[in-house]
């Protein structure tokens, strides 16, 4: 630990964009209350869409809006996710646990899976699905192998977020419904 470098222990100061200012205010009001417990799609942006359901995604920083997301090796699109340099977490609500089931199974073909909800691109050219409880736009900046997965630092781009709806986590092998008002008050 002697040769582990501090950076500075005094708050900075950011001057942000007003659209930068809004990213960040999404990327908190959504993930830091539901990046615990919720259910992800992701999808890069590459000219064949690829996407997964994922549960280990947290969020690291909020200086600058910043997602880990782990990805095992052995997955067949892993590397996909790589090569793309970007991606799209959708935090899925309640009501889009078709979807997630969807993503889930490997005898499912990708073109089903995005069949099953409506999509649209953000920033990066990632798709977002339509009406997640929150749709964080990322790039790829670095990838770091450990034991049998990647880990992905992303920088959020671009967040769109939704008023209103119902969490979907997975737990006990089982999908359940998480009321907002519950998330809210913890």
């Amino acid at each position: 630990a002697e040769d582990m470098e501090v950076g500075p222990t005094e708050p900075r100061l950011t001057v942000r964009s007003e659209a930068e200012e809004a990213i960040v205010v999404a990327f908190r009001r959504h993930t830091l209350l539901q990046l615990d417990d919720c259910l992800y799609a992701l999808q890069p942006s590459i000219p064949h869409l690829t996407g997964r359901r994922c549960t280990a995604v947290c969020s690291v920083t909020d200086e600058p809006p910043t997602l880990m997301v782990c990805i095992n090796r052995e997955s067949k699109n892993s590397q996909a996710f790589i090569d793309s340099g970007s991606l799209c977490v959708n935090v899925v609500s309640a009501d889009q646990q078709q979807v997630a089931q969807l993503f889930a199974s490997r005898s499912v073909s990708v073109e089903e899976r995005f069949a099953a909800a409506q999509w649209y691109r953000m920033a990066t050219g990632s798709p977002a699905l339509l009406g997640a409880l929150a749709s964080l736009d990322c790039r790829i900046r670095s990838v770091t192998p450990v034991g049998t997965h990647n880990v992905l630092l992303c920088e959020v781009q671009a967040a769109e977020t939704a008023d209103v709806g119902d969490a979907l986590i997975y737990l006990g092998r089982n999908f359940h419904r998480l009321a907002m008002a519950s998330a809210n008050a913890a």
